[in-house]
């Protein structure tokens, strides 16, 4: 499938978004990263993924990152101080989080404490559930809302029109901070490159070209690809470290070497050194990767193990499945990190890919790991984690809850 994918691969995917933006030129240029295809999603991707994969740009936000980590395993403590040692309703506090770490991590700025619940993010949380509830069923089926006003698709509206709210007003605050920072250099006379600043994610969009419109909807499409998926990986790192203890608790001695030894902060240099982490991040991935696998267009008529598929047929991997068959990994069910501490991959590099492949992939891979080690880095090194026994009869809850 990869080797037919063509210089631009495609998806079938975020219809309606797509529609919803096209039809507003005055807010955004196109339908954006997740939707579009050939030459015009290329010249979008080639230039945000320079910022978004510039590793001096996501690192400088670690510090802030940390910051929020802390606060929340402090705010994890006290509800189960509280709660008599439970925490309940988790996943809404975990896309709490990912919904504050991706803002830090993007916009450089904080919504508000964890525990304080502001507006601005109850709403923002909010329409992102909105529109990762709409995506499925608007992609497939009669696809009415092409021509009329449908239910599901004025939820749709009414969720990026918030979205889009928020984040230009972020964007629009950092572009006349920026300017301001231009002006007031240059009143002062001073022309050489500041050697030390370390340019941001933002502000590497705003040097890379892009327009404003298009940067604002890249803010918008990584918050809503950044909070859903940080949340529920994060579930499943903690569930499959609660129903293994052994391995929670390597995990845990790794943590507390790391942070004893910096201070008790999440660094560079501790994350580089956080190699159980990894393991059981890889681990997680393969057991419960969040997607089902990648999607493609197919670009040409085309033969894969003995079946024609014709040109335009959007075809899916299966690495959910692939990822538990024993002829990739023995012992497949098991939660076993140290199946990846081994120089060699353990597996065709192709069985487990939770960021995508290829062009396509993830492109805020980067800034989604750092925030996923850090959260579990701080985390495991305070708190233990059981399954409560109730917890069975609830897994059906780990799915968004779309009206």
């Amino acid at each position: 499938m990869y080797a037919k994918e063509g210089r631009y691969p495609s998806r079938r995917s975020h219809l309606a978004l797509q529609k919803y933006r096209l039809d507003r030129p005055h807010m955004f240029s196109t339908g954006g990263i997740l939707p579009t295809n050939g030459k015009h999603w290329w010249e979008l991707r080639r230039r945000a993924q320079k910022s978004m994969n510039k590793v001096s740009a996501v690192a400088s936000r670690l510090p802030q990152v940390d910051e929020v980590c802390k606060e929340f395993a402090e705010l994890i403590s006290k509800v189960r101080r509280e709660g008599s040692g439970r925490v309940g309703h988790f996943l809404d506090l975990q896309k709490r989080l990912f919904l504050e770490l991706t803002i830090t991590s993007l916009l450089e700025v904080r919504l508000g404490k964890l525990d304080d619940h502001s507006d601005e993010a109850e709403q923002l949380a909010h329409a992102v559930d909105e529109t990762n509830c709409v995506v499925l069923p608007t992609d497939n089926g009669l696809q009415l809302w092409k021509y009329v006003r449908t239910p599901m698709y004025r939820r749709l509206v009414s969720a990026q029109d918030t979205i889009y709210r928020i984040a230009f007003k972020y964007v629009e605050t950092k572009d006349d901070e920026l300017r301001h920072a231009r002006q007031k250099k240059k009143a002062e006379g001073e022309s050489e490159p500041d050697t030390k600043h370390v340019t941001s994610i933002l502000e590497s969009f705003f040097e890379s070209g892009l327009e404003d419109k298009d940067i604002v909807g890249l803010v918008s499409d990584t918050l809503m690809g950044g909070i859903d998926t940080g949340a529920y990986t994060m579930a499943y790192v903690l569930y499959s470290l609660a129903n293994n203890q052994d391995k929670q608790d390597l995990l845990a001695l790794e943590a507390r070497r790391l942070l004893d030894a910096s201070d008790g902060k999440v660094t560079t240099k501790v994350l580089s050194e956080a190699r159980y982490l990894k393991a059981v991040m890889k681990e997680t991935y393969r057991l419960h990767p969040i997607s089902i696998g990648v999607g493609r267009v197919i670009q040409e008529d085309t033969v894969i193990r003995g079946f024609r598929i014709p040109k335009e047929t959007v075809v899916v991997t299966q690495n959910q499945v692939i990822s538990r068959l024993p002829e990739h990994f023995p012992d497949p069910q098991r939660f076993l990190p140290e199946r990846w501490l081994h120089k060699a991959p353990p597996a065709h590099p192709f069985v487990v890919l939770p960021f995508g492949h290829g062009p396509r992939s993830c492109i805020g891979r980067r800034m989604a790991e750092q925030n996923l080690q850090t959260i579990i880095l701080q985390v495991g090194s305070c708190s233990s984690v059981r399954m409560a026994k109730y917890i069975l009869t609830e897994r059906k809850h780990m799915v968004s809850r779309c009206g």
